[in-house]
């Protein structure tokens, strides 16, 4: 079960308290994906605290970009190479739909693209309407398929994909409901 994210305030009264301890503070600065609550904490002098936001994969691109002017060079520096990777990314992505659409992408690429938890939404959500029902099961098993394509994938003609998007945990509970009595 997921862990109820803390909101600022509730932060900055346990934080005045002493009830939140530097670890779990560092904890929560990688794990929380209340971008109002990093950009407090990235308001701290503390360096480990910044380096700890910095690993947040949920870090909004503007808090990125304060932070690669930032005045400690390690962070700043850090900020700057996380925010050169996402723009690789997104280049390569687009690259890569480029290719897709012109069919030139080989299915083994496409495997590992649909089954790897890193591959991007919009990639997966492109997937969803491949040819291919072994590829479109995958991206209906990947755990980063967002939600939104997880509903378009119940409508799929295919009953294992419609079955595998079913029981993906981004799709809400309301979704998942089966069409047998006593399943989910």
């Amino acid at each position: 079960m997921k862990k109820r994210q803390l909101s600022v305030k509730e932060f900055e009264i346990q934080k005045a308290l002493g009830l939140i301890s530097a670890i779990e503070e560092y904890t929560i600065a990688r794990t929380t994906d209340n971008t109002k609550l990093l950009r407090l904490m990235a308001t701290s002098g503390i360096m480990l605290l910044k380096r700890n936001i910095l690993r947040n994969p949920n870090i909004p691109e503007g808090l990125l970009y304060d932070l690669s002017y930032d005045s400690n060079d390690t962070i700043s520096c850090t900020a700057l190479q996380i925010r050169r990777e996402r723009e690789r990314a997104e280049m390569t992505s687009n690259e890569f739909l480029r290719q897709y659409e012109r069919g030139i992408v080989p299915i083994k690429e496409l495997a590992m693209l649909a089954s790897r938890a890193q591959t991007l939404g919009k990639i997966l959500a492109k997937l969803a309407t491949d040819k291919n029902i072994a590829i479109r099961n995958m991206v209906a098993r990947n755990p980063s398929t967002p939600a939104k394509t997880l509903n378009l994938m119940l409508q799929d003609k295919s009953e294992e994909v419609k079955a595998s998007a079913k029981v993906n945990p981004n799709l809400p509970l309301s979704k998942r409901k089966s069409d047998r009595p006593g399943e989910l």
